[in-house]
């Protein structure tokens, strides 16, 4: 995997981390439903980038197995 590919997601998994702590610590001060919705939908977008940063370290470790799991 690029260099620039793996700093990408490393950089947007923390973005995601960082603003879904702050959006939490946020909802708990101002009980806004408005807020809730919105750190729903980032606690979303963090299930994806989780999913992608989980998938990227995955395929970095091939061995000779994974030659007959995947085309």
């Amino acid at each position: 995997m690029a260099a620039s590919v793996k700093f990408a997601i490393n950089l947007n998994f923390l973005v995601n981390v960082v603003l879904l702590l702050a959006k939490i610590g946020v909802v708990f001060i101002s009980h806004s439903m408005s807020l809730i919705a919105s750190t729903v939908d980032s606690a979303m977008d963090f299930l994806s980038t989780l999913i992608i940063f989980g998938t990227a370290r995955y395929i970095e470790h091939k061995d000779w197995k994974s030659k007959y799991i995947y085309p």
